[in-house]
This record gives structure tokens, C-alpha cells and sequence, in this order.
């Protein structure tokens, strides 16, 4: 009998130093008096999931706060506040490692405010870039993704990138990337070559400062008016495509051009209203929407308000892994090994990163199904009953791309061969391969995915 990889990796728990611990309790203090139940948050965890190098940037789920400028610490006050705590507590105490800043250009330079119009108050968005700069600086590891809601010229936002040296020496640039037709890099790859800030705009000018287009490069899916219902918000950093004729208003058919886009889930949250269930069933709402994909990037309001961690639950339990069940069993990676042929097993569910599969859309019809950096693969591509299902390097070939069809009993059926997934004599002994075989709807054929 095979034994399955270990669980996963240690919770990221920063030491937090005394100036922290005084801003921590101003800010309480502050939002008390405000509201009368905002704590101080708890310090954030100390390092990434394991095999976290190893994913792509569109393998990995990113906690972002909607309007992470707006709150009383960075100088915006009332009914515009969006965020319970300071950016730099966001980044720094509660695990947030992506933001959207609403910008203004002025004659005084850009400042970060929420409304219409600026008219004054907020905070330079030079002092937040510092922010964002100082803890990657301090992160040597981490990435991040900046969203701009934009109201500046490309000689503004110019200037005031002047004004945070090296922060431009940073950024990524997914032309350069060959994204579209190579993928996103991985996390590891990002960290080699230190280009670990994705900057996104709401217009597309400023392409030369690698601040890029969000129609480019995202897909929005926006969840606004109840739990589990998933609507599309038009006209706000929506890759074009998701409006071409044809395709109505399904949010992503991931054609050529946009198969490769960051998607973003934004859940409006009035002061943290939302549990866990609501994060996860919303999630699922948007499956047959997004092929079944995870968001990129959950983008929501006031994190940590009153103690309230579920978002920052769901982002690490989306992380930790996305399992294909059968009952208690998962599809599992035999020994956690990544070598070409690594034959896949049924498991007892353990949430390790053998059993952490990510769904990534392609070009057409189907997905991939990845693990330990690797695709999952019929051997040879060949439609033999009993093939051997196995783990390959990931190579854009039709024998590693899939459908799940929960119409047909949850089967995960693959393109190449028109066969199915099947668990053998549907034996449920641990460590039993899996193999190709007649899609037949039987039990032994039936996988869901779920969260740890």
C-alpha cells in the first residue's frame, strides 16, 4: 500500500515589534470609539503553504482589501472608509497581500482618496507605495498586486513613482512574460528574478510605467447581492472579451486571448459581515462560470473588523489545497513525488499539497488540472481501457486536458481519449491507482472538488 505526501506547511506568524503593538492599539482605540467593537488585529501567519514556489501566479489565491487606503489611519474618515485598519497593518498583521487604491493626479501630485472627485484628504499615494515597497523589501518571498482605480495622467503617476526609488525595479511586466501564450510565472520565478509587484489600471496609457491594462489581464467576477449568487460587474476591470459578441454573460469562455487573465472575485462586505460559508458558497456559485477555477484574488471590505479572520480563512484553506473527493478518498499524488509518471492514487483526504489541485482554463474546451507543478495525464494520451492515470510535465497536450460534468455524476472526463477517471472494481482501499476507463456513470466515477 502507497503512502500519501504529508499534510501542510506552518501557519505565517510574523513576530510583531513594539511600534506595531502601539499602532495596533491607537487603531483600536480609534475604530472603538467609532464603532464600539473593532479590535486590534492578530499578528498574520510566517510562511507561505508549502509548494508555494512552485505555483504560477494564476495558481495561488491573493487576500486583497477593496480600497485598502480607505480608513481612519490613512486619512479618510466617515461614510468613505472601506478598511478597519491602516494599509500597513493590512499588509503587515492580516495576511492581505493585494489592494486597490483610488487615484488622483493633482498639481500637488497623486493622492489616494474615495469619491468622485478629490477634494482633498487622503494620504500621497507615494506614502503607500513606501508601504507596499517596505514590505516586500522586508519579504523577500512575497508577491503583490496593486489596483488602481485611475485618475491621473501617465506624467502624474511618472512623477510620483520617481519619488519611491526602486519600486519600479519591481514590477512585473506580463508582455515581457509572453503570458498570453506561455502562462504566468511561477512564484519561484517571480522571486529569482525580484519582479514580484503586478500593477493593474483602469485605463490603458500607462502600459510603459508596467502599470497594465486590467481589461488586459483580469476577469471580475463581482458577488454583490446575496450569498452564493455570482453577477458580473460591467465596465470595471472586465478583460474585453468577457463583452464580444457571442458570449452573453458568462464572465470568462477563456478564448486565445484571454485564457491566461488574473481573475478577481470581489464580495461586497458591509463591516465583516461575512462567515466562511458565504466566501466558499460564493465560490461555487461562480464554478460554472470560471470552468471551475479559483479566484486569483478575493477583494473584499474591512478585514479583520471585530476580529473577523473568514476571509483570511478562506484565502488559506483555497491555498492549502482544492481536493477531488470521492466521499472521504481524494485524488492524490502517490508519495508526493513530481517525477514524469508519478501514477496517481486514491487517498484519504489529508488536504497535502499531493492532493492540492488547481484548475487552469485553456484555449477552448476543458482545463488543466495541476499539481506539484505538474499536469495531471493519461499515459501516452492513449484510449485504452485501464490506462495508467499519472502526473506529466505540463505540455499543452490533449491528453492533459479535462471537463468535469456534474451533469453525468461528477465525472471528470478527458478530451483526448473521451474516457473517464474511474477507480478500479470501484475498490476504496488507500493507495488503489487510478485508471482510464468507459465513461459509465458509476460510483466509482463520481468526484467533486472541495476546500480543506
Amino acid at each position: 500500500m502507497r503512502k500519501s505526501a504529508s499534510g501542510p506547511g506552518p501557519r505565517w506568524r510574523p513576530t510583531t515589534g513594539p511600534l506595531g503593538r502601539l499602532t495596533a492599539i491607537w487603531l483600536a482605540v480609534v475604530s472603538v470609539l467609532s464603532f464600539g467593537i473593532v479590535v486590534a488585529p492578530t499578528p498574520a501567519q510566517a510562511a507561505p503553504p508549502d509548494g508555494w514556489n512552485n505555483r504560477h501566479l494564476d495558481e495561488i489565491t491573493l487576500l486583497g482589501s477593496h480600497n485598502g487606503f480607505a480608513n481612519d489611519s490613512d486619512g479618510v474618515f466617515g461614510a468613505g472608509r472601506n478598511q478597519s485598519f491602516s494599509l500597513s497593518d493590512q499588509l503587515n498583521q492580516l495576511n492581505v497581500r493585494a489592494t486597490e487604491l483610488d487615484i488622483y493626479g493633482t498639481a500637488n501630485g497623486v493622492w489616494t482618496y474615495h469619491t468622485t472627485t478629490w477634494t482633498g484628504g487622503g494620504k500621497r499615494l507615494r506614502q503607500h507605495l513606501y508601504t507596499i515597497k517596505d514590505f516586500l523589501d522586508r519579504n523577500r518571498n512575497e508577491v503583490f498586486v496593486l489596483t488602481l482605480q485611475d485618475n491621473t495622467t501617465p506624467e502624474q503617476l511618472r512623477d510620483e513613482f520617481a519619488s519611491v526609488p526602486g519600486l519600479t525595479d519591481l514590477a512585473l511586466n506580463p508582455w515581457e512574460w509572453n503570458v498570453r501564450y506561455q502562462g504566468w510565472p511561477k512564484v519561484s520565478d517571480m522571486v529569482d528574478r525580484n519582479k514580484r509587484l503586478l500593477m493593474l489600471s483602469g485605463k490603458n496609457d500607462k502600459g510603459h510605467l508596467n502599470v497594465h491594462h486590467m481589461r488586459e489581464w483580469t476577469i471580475q467576477n463581482h458577488y454583490n447581492d446575496g450569498i452564493g449568487v455570482c453577477t458580473d460587474r460591467k465596465g470595471d476591470g472586465i478583460s474585453t472579451q468577457l463583452g464580444a459578441p457571442g458570449q452573453g454573460e458568462t464572465f470568462n469562455g477563456f478564448s486565445n486571448t484571454n485564457a491566461r487573465g488574473f481573475q478577481k472575485l470581489f464580495f461586497a462586505n458591509n463591516f465583516s459581515a461575512r462567515n466562511y460559508n458565504d466566501f466558499h458558497w460564493s465560490a461555487r456559485a461562480c464554478e460554472g462560470k470560471t470552468e471551475g477555477r479559483m479566484p486569483n484574488m478575493i477583494s473584499t471590505d474591512w478585514i479583520g473588523y471585530g476580529g473577523n479572520r473568514s476571509a483570511e480563512q478562506f484565502v488559506n484553506a483555497a491555498n492549502r489545497s482544492v481536493s477531488w473527493t470521492m466521499g472521504s478518498l481524494c485524488i492524490d499524488v502517490e508519495g508526493g513525488r513530481t517525477g514524469n509518471g508519478t501514477p496517481v492514487q486514491i487517498w484519504g483526504c489529508n488536504w497535502s499539497n499531493s492532493q492540492a489541485w488547481r484548475r487552469v482554463p485553456v484555449d477552448g474546451v476543458g482545463f488543466e488540472l495541476r499539481a506539484l507543478g505538474q499536469c495531471l495525464d493519461v499515459a501516452g494520451g492513449n484510449a485504452v481501457r485501464g490506462n495508467k492515470i499519472q502526473i506529466y510535465g505540463c505540455n499543452g497536450t490533449m491528453s492533459q486536458r479535462w471537463v468535469h460534468e456534474g451533469n453525468s455524476g461528477n465525472r471528470l472526463r478527458n478530451l483526448v481519449t473521451n474516457m473517464c477517471i474511474d477507480l478500479p472494481n470501484r475498490n476504496g482501499t488507500p493507495g488503489v491507482d487510478l485508471q482510464l476507463w468507459d465513461c459509465d456513470g458509476s460510483v466509482g466515477q463520481r468526484f467533486d472538488w472541495n476546500l480543506a
